[in-house]
């Protein structure tokens, strides 16, 4: 839980990034947790959360349905030569598939319809994660370990200290990889600016209507607001991180 400070920090000091906006989708909204959880309100001017989950400890502890965890293996597991066929099949093949093409796949009329260049997305994620090879089986596997990733020991998401009006969740009803419940009790616990999508399956909600969605994380203030909360200027455009 520590990358903010060792892979993020050395980043933020090159590029001489001062206050910024942080948004994270599906398996990436626990690592958006993590950076609102190390730099504080201070430095977060807002946290977006898209199709999120809850670690494994934190669901349970809510009586809320396990999240992706157990679709995914632990770093000792992956190191163990017996599981590498079964890592293969099981998560390149289907997970990875599932997360990338469910909404094409079982949602295809409203996406064709509605989001025609989301879909059209959507289709070359798929094809990219399952044909042609840009991610390395073992390396994709040890970035999605459950014990470092997934459930990232350390990152909690009750210790972020921003009010609701800094933070923006947009979760589907329909989703089948995420758990909806996740969405909910995240907006319910911030008291969050929410969104409910349907009809697009998880990787729909996960991409549609980008636009609109950065246009609420970084609101109508004007610059000024910024400048005046934070002792100086803010170049909005250059102040998300993703």
């Amino acid at each position: 839980h520590d990358w903010p400070l060792t892979d993020l920090e050395p980043v933020l000091e090159a590029e001489r990034v001062g206050p910024f906006f942080v948004w994270g989708a599906s398996l990436g909204s626990l690592q958006a947790v993590a950076v609102a959880q190390r730099y504080g309100p201070e430095r977060v001017l807002a946290l977006g959360l898209r199709t999120p989950y809850l670690p494994l400890p934190l669901s349970r502890a809510e009586s809320l349905p396990d999240g992706p965890s157990s679709s995914f293996m632990t770093s000792s597991e992956i190191t163990s030569g017996s599981f590498a066929v079964w890592c293969l099949r099981t998560l390149m093949l289907a997970t990875k598939g599932f997360l990338y093409a469910d909404s094409p796949l079982l949602h295809h009329a409203s996406m064709l319809s509605t989001y025609p260049e989301e879909m059209r997305y959507l289709l070359a994620m798929a094809h990219r994660a399952l044909y042609d090879g840009h991610y390395g089986a073992l390396a994709s596997l040890y970035v999605t370990a459950r014990d470092v990733t997934i459930d990232a020991p350390g990152v909690d998401v009750r210790a972020v200290r921003l009010g609701g009006d800094r933070v923006v969740v947009w979760y589907g009803e329909d989703d089948a990889f995420v758990p909806p419940s996740h969405g909910a009790w995240l907006a319910q616990h911030f008291g969050a600016q929410v969104r409910m999508l349907n009809g697009y399956g998880h990787a729909g909600a996960t991409v549609i209507d980008m636009a609109q969605f950065l246009e609420v994380l970084i609101g109508p203030a004007p610059e000024t607001y910024y400048e005046d909360m934070y002792g100086g200027p803010v170049d909005l455009d250059d102040a998300i991180i993703r």
